[in-house]
């Protein structure tokens, strides 16, 4: 191939144009000088900046803080002293007079009295994250004061005045950067004591954002790409911090700024999955400063400004942490803790109970028991209550039940969460055939007795409070697919605390779900408004057999969907036979044969499924172009400047069903994932999945559905999760 030369000819300027140049690039080089009001005071076109301090009169040996206050204009900022991928931190250069030093130091002012500190001596308060495109820098917003701690020498005088300088280079941004400097200057009367001054109270709520010591300890080591960062809390009160994390280091090239930090907590402690820096002009990571020297830094829990908290850590380097089996599944894995305390998760857990009343999956045992209430709604107070107690009773302690086994198996190392038990074919096929049975039971093919469906009127009120017990059993047993709002936080918070804690949020739980109906039954004004018993009772309890073949059709859709058609065919051979043991039970005489008889069938039905039940899955569907999930490729994507939609979901889930009709495979967000700037994962949770379940606990979550948006530079974004199609475009347009 040929190569073109282009020629291009420029005329030398004439003297006048390159002193017009010179002046030109001159004031372009030069930092903004500032517009000076009072001697203690600087404002440029961006910042106001004033030297303030703590006192306004001092006394011999008094100890006190000077500070540089820095006031930015909206959507600029200036830098911490690690100021990320770019900027520069801000310097201040003190001219002390001989009675004042640096407190702590030691060192008094040279002959010409000044002295620099750079930005050694200031008290940093805690940086936030600045993304701007593909880097992030670290520094603040809005407005900061930078606290310098001053000493008065015990042999300075009782009077007279102190006359203290300052000359301050800052750098400010937005989308341009603009160096700035300023030249202070403050005097402070001697006096026999010290005086707060107006300024004291900000220094206050400076110092609540100045990093504290870390209570506990910190050990890290280099682990491939990752700095592994653990953390180990000595102050009881820390064990469940509640704030998501974020390390902060102060050296430059030890750790990627714009990379994603992971984290896994645990009893104790927490561990962060730092992305090493890369070296200059390779892809290999770069290397520490030395291998003995410790990894310092700033631990920051949630927003300092706000609720959270920061501490400044020396962690050292222990090489045996990087080999440790019990951290290496949880690189690459964003994580959230919970940010929830005790009574709050009891609350979300009370909340989340109610909300599931309103839940598809609960609708058939709502129907149930709504016939069994209009029966009893005109009856005697005393069983009524008793009735609604047992009801509440089973719920409860069906839950109770569900958490134990829960606990227990991942204690024994499974990787479970919310809905487990719906992730074995086995079970999907025999509560398919048992809700069947429910229908048919009600359709008047056979009938299964009031110890089960609360009707009729011959059985004692002790079995009556049984078969309302055992239906609050079932209804735990259908509630356990769906999530409701505020019981995925209550749940995630449940299963890293103590079991008696974990038990305690199910419970709450159970009362949630339980207490409508015990409003109901205990309320005479409610049931006054219930209609009275009559004929249309017969027609009502026919009715209601169609929510429970509507749930045993959607069961077995589940079922095709993690195992296959082959299963499929064998349930649904399954249900024909128990079909005709009801048709031969209703026909025969009634005896408790005929429970043992359909208790037999159920079981031996589904046990005969499982023959089949490790088919392939079916294909996801393909309205919606997706991909499936791995955090690699959620990795992956983001470093190539994508914005990545996590549907963390299951077929046995109704909510997240609902969720991608109404919200994701919608015109919207079709459009948003056609364009090539964003990609749609899909974690599938139906069958179990290790990593799914990890992913979610990073998140603070144990269940699905659960949406996650990311973007490169940016921390994951968690959406509700009950969504509508303009929550999803906007999210991945990035508007908040």
């Amino acid at each position: 191939m040929s190569a073109t030369r282009l020629r291009v000819r420029i005329r030398a300027p004439g003297p006048a144009l390159l002193v017009i140049l010179a002046l030109a690039l001159a004031v372009a080089m030069a930092p903004a000088r500032a517009a000076r009001g009072a001697p203690d005071t600087v404002v440029t076109d961006h910042v106001r900046a004033t030297l303030v301090t703590e006192a306004s009169a001092v006394a011999p040996g008094a100890v006190f803080a000077l500070g540089l206050r820095l006031e930015m204009k909206p959507g600029w900022h200036t830098y911490w002293r690690n100021p990320g991928d770019s900027g520069e931190a801000t310097r201040i250069t003190w001219t002390f007079p001989p009675e004042i030093t640096l407190a702590g130091t030691g060192s008094r002012s040279g002959p010409a009295g000044s002295e620099d500190n750079g930005a050694g001596a200031i008290l940093w308060p805690a940086p936030q994250r600045l993304p701007l495109g593909p880097l992030v820098n670290y520094g603040y917003e809005g407005s900061v004061l930078l606290a310098v701690p001053v000493r008065v020498a015990p042999t300075a005088p009782a009077s007279g005045t102190l006359v203290i300088r300052a000359r301050a280079s800052w750098l400010v941004c937005a989308d341009i950067c603009i160096p700035e400097e300023g030249v202070f200057e403050i005097s402070l009367p001697l006096g026999p004591r010290l005086e707060p001054s107006a300024a004291a109270p900000a220094f206050l709520a400076a110092q609540r954002r100045v990093p504290a010591p870390l209570p506990g300890t910190a050990r890290f080591a280099p682990a491939g790409d990752d700095i592994v960062l653990d953390i180990a809390w000595s102050d009881a009160a820390m064990k469940s911090p509640g704030k998501r994390p974020w390390f902060f280091p102060f050296a430059y090239g030890e750790i990627a700024f714009a990379g994603a930090q992971t984290t896994r907590h645990r009893d104790g402690g927490m561990t962060l999955f730092l992305p090493r820096a890369r070296a200059a002009g390779a892809g290999s990571p770069a290397g520490l400063p030395s291998d003995a020297a410790p990894l310092t830094g700033v631990l920051v829990l949630g927003d300092p400004a706000r609720s959270g908290a920061a501490f400044e850590l020396a962690a050292a380097l222990d090489p045996a942490l990087a080999f440790d089996p019990a951290l290496a599944s949880g690189r690459g894995a964003p994580s959230f803790p919970i940010g929830i305390g005790v009574w709050q998760a009891l609350l979300f857990a009370l909340l989340g109970g109610v909300l599931l009343n309103l839940m598809p999956c609960v609708f058939p045992v709502l129907f149930m028991k709504a016939g069994a209430l209009m029966r009893d709604a005109h009856a005697g107070l005393a069983p009524r209550r008793a009735g609604a107690l047992a009801y509440a009773s089973g719920i409860v302690l069906g839950f109770l039940a569900l958490a134990a086994a829960l606990l227990l198996l991942r204690a024994g190392g499974e990787a479970l969460g919310w809905g487990f038990q719906l992730q074995s074919p086995t079970v999907i096929v025999a509560l398919a055939l048992l809700f069947f049975a429910l229908g048919l039971s009600l359709s008047g093919v056979f009938d299964l007795g009031e110890r089960i469906m609360g009707y009729g009127d011959g059985l004692a009120r002790r079995d009556g409070h049984v078969g309302s017990f055992f239906t609050g059993v079932l209804a735990v047993v259908v509630a356990s697919p769906c999530t409701a709002p505020f019981m995925g936080a209550a749940l995630g918070f449940a299963i890293t605390q103590s079991a008696v804690l974990a038990l305690a949020v199910f419970a709450a739980l159970g009362v949630g779900l339980a207490l409508p109906f015990l409003a109901i039954s205990f309320s005479p004004v409610l049931l006054s408004r219930l209609p009275k018993p009559g004929p249309w009772m017969g027609t009502a309890k026919q009715a209601l057999a169609f929510p429970l073949y509507a749930t045993a059709a959607w069961l077995l859709w589940v079922l095709a969907r993690q195992a296959g058609n082959d299963a499929l065919a064998l349930a649904l051979a399954a249900a024909i036979a128990v079909a005709a043991l009801c048709w031969l039970a209703g026909r025969a005489a009634r005896g408790r044969w005929v429970y043992g008889a359909l208790a037999f069938a159920v079981a031996g039905a589904a046990a005969a499924a499982t023959g089949r039940l490790d088919g392939p899955a079916a294909a996801p569907e393909a309205s919606l172009s997706s991909a499936a999930w791995s955090a690699e490729k959620v990795r992956s994507l983001t470093d190539d400047g994508k914005t990545v939609f996590v549907n963390f979901t299951a077929d046995w889930c109704i909510t997240c069903k609902v969720n991608e009709r109404v919200a994701l495979d919608r015109p919207g967000p079709r459009a948003a994932f056609a364009s090539g700037k964003s990609v749609y994962l899909v974690a599938d949770w139906t069958r179990r999945d290790p990593d799914i379940t990890r992913a979610l606990a990073d998140f603070g979550r144990n269940g699905v559905p659960l949406y996650v948006v990311y973007r490169r530079g940016a921390p994951p974004r968690i959406l509700p999760a009950l969504l509508t199609e303009r929550l999803v475009t906007d999210a991945l347009a990035g508007v908040e």
